[in-house]
């Protein structure tokens, strides 16, 4: 999974390109509550959740492995903290946590929900509840993985209380949290963006559009 040097980042401060960010350690519990409470949000050219299940059931084996996490940067704006990269990994986490593998509507919604900045904090927090209660915008999330795997076809209510505390507070995550205004937000998303991919889904044509889109308003 492709990472950003952290060299990098640190020499476009020290050029003054991007602002200067505070580096946190979140465990999966902080991100997921944080996402729950409704303070995560995302920039208008983040694409859909693109991860198959197989491979969202592998960042979860890694995790309950220790495994270190890739970096996950984001941007504060006001109530919010909007994800520049790290998308795909937070919401793999919320739905395993929460048992639901949203489809293409649920995902749909969510992302105009996240999107969604003319709401606090709190309200956003009452509608993605809701799109997760819609029966229609989910399947059962069980993990698939090899069937000779410890872990397959588990839900997250099926792991042991050791499981279950080990995904939430084992391995720190890192964070970079660069705090801006929206006017530089636009060029410190570009930059990044630029140099960010962990997803490995490359972008697609409309993908790259939306992006030049944001960053040229």
């Amino acid at each position: 999974m492709k990472n950003m040097n952290i060299e990098e980042i640190q020499k476009l401060i020290n050029k003054n390109e991007i602002p200067e960010s505070n580096i946190y350690n979140y465990s999966i519990s902080n991100l997921i509550n944080s996402f729950k409470e409704g303070m995560l949000a995302l920039p208008p050219f983040q694409r859909l959740y693109v991860w198959d299940k197989r491979r969202a059931s592998e960042l979860i084996s890694s995790a309950l492995h220790n495994v270190p996490m890739s970096t996950i940067y984001m941007y504060a704006d006001n109530d919010h903290l909007f994800i520049i990269d790290g998308q795909q990994r937070i919401l793999t986490f919320v739905m395993f946590f929460l048992g639901k593998w949203l489809n293409e509507k649920g995902l749909k919604e969510l992302r105009l929900a996240m999107e969604f900045q003319l709401c606090d904090s709190e309200n956003k927090s009452k509608i993605i509840d809701q799109i997760f209660h819609d029966e229609n915008n989910y399947d059962e999330f069980t993990l698939d993985l090899d069937e000779s795997h410890y872990l397959y076809n588990l839900k997250y209510t099926d792991l042991n209380d050791s499981l279950r505390i080990r995904l939430k507070y084992g391995s720190p995550i890192s964070c970079y949290t660069f705090k801006t205004t929206k006017k530089e937000a636009v060029e410190l998303i570009e930059k990044v963006f630029n140099l960010v991919n962990t997803s490995g889904v490359p972008l697609s044509v409309e993908e790259v559009n939306k992006l030049l889109e944001v960053t040229k308003r």
